[in-house]
């Protein structure tokens, strides 16, 4: 049904495609590489 389809749409864009797919105003980064090399080290 329609409902179903929205959710798995919404399910991808928002778990797979954004994640990794490349920003312009990341520097040509994915959000998950991005965080990555700017997160702060965090403490041990």
């Amino acid at each position: 049904n329609l409902a179903d389809a929205r959710l798995s749409v919404f399910r991808y864009i928002e778990t797979f495609y954004n994640p990794e797919r490349l920003h312009q105003t990341l520097d040509y980064l994915s959000p998950n590489q991005f965080e990555a090399e700017h997160a702060p080290a965090s403490a041990a």
